[in-house]
């Protein structure tokens, strides 16, 4: 064999070993590839899950938000029929005034000094 048939098997062989370097680093890219697809697509799934649960949780705050108003609602009615009764109480002291024994008078005058 002369040296250039040996340079050239040499050089076969680094082209070789090359190649296979290349098939091993496409193989490893090509399931790094493959993983980030699955990837992407459990995250979109995941995703889609949780728009779901976040709309399941609007519907029922809302629906709780509703509860609440109507209570505040009912609140404002009770208010509003306490402000009435306390305003009947006041202008009904007169006349409840003359039917007051003189003792209860006075306890009610000292109170209010």
């Amino acid at each position: 064999m002369t040296d250039q048939e040996t340079i050239n098997v040499n050089l076969q062989r680094q082209i070789d070993m090359q190649n296979s370097r290349i098939d091993r680093v496409s193989a490893s890219v090509e399931a790094l590839v493959q993983e980030l697809r699955e990837f992407k697509n459990e995250t979109r799934e995941q995703n889609r899950m949780r728009a779901e649960e976040n709309s399941i949780l609007r519907a029922e705050s809302d629906a709780r938000i509703g509860r609440i108003e109507v209570k505040l609602d009912g609140i404002g009615n009770h208010v509003r029929n306490m402000g009435i009764m306390t305003l009947i109480g006041i202008a009904a002291m007169p006349l409840l005034w003359q039917f007051l024994k003189d003792y209860q008078k006075m306890r009610i005058m000292v109170f209010l000094d």
